[in-house]
């Protein structure tokens, strides 16, 4: 009779408020502590991706470095690096250096510049 009196008592302190309202508090803390984790894993998912998209740079820049390097390896790669870099000729190669022309005075698009003055006593017709 003892032993059903204490599971009584037992299931009379569960079914009160206190029980309740501690089962509560433990439920907000374990809500709280499992947003935290979920932001967490969000933030290191987001790093993760930043980082793989690095690692694709990286090695696009490392293929790139390793083609460049087979290039010195040669003596045309050599020779068309310095050509590029210093501009540099053989004997009897000569330089040719192209130069834009620059445009001339008798261009009809091209007004003469007027001061402000000449400007306004032109929209006056003198």
């Amino acid at each position: 009779m003892r032993e059903f009196q204490e599971r009584r008592r037992l299931k009379k302190f569960l079914h009160s408020r206190y029980a309740i309202g501690i089962l509560i508090v433990v439920l907000i803390l374990l809500a709280h502590s499992v947003w935290s984790v979920y932001q967490k894993y969000e933030k290191s998912k987001e790093i993760s991706s930043r980082m793989k998209a690095d690692l694709a740079s990286l090695q696009a820049r490392e293929d790139s470095l390793k083609q460049s390097i087979d290039s010195l390896a040669t003596p045309e790669g050599k020779e068309r690096e310095m050509r590029d870099r210093f501009g540099v000729v053989k004997e009897g190669e000569k330089m040719v250096i192209l130069v834009n022309d620059a445009p001339t005075g008798t261009d009809a698009s091209i007004t003469p510049e007027t001061g402000w003055w000449a400007h306004f006593w032109g929209l006056f017709g003198l």
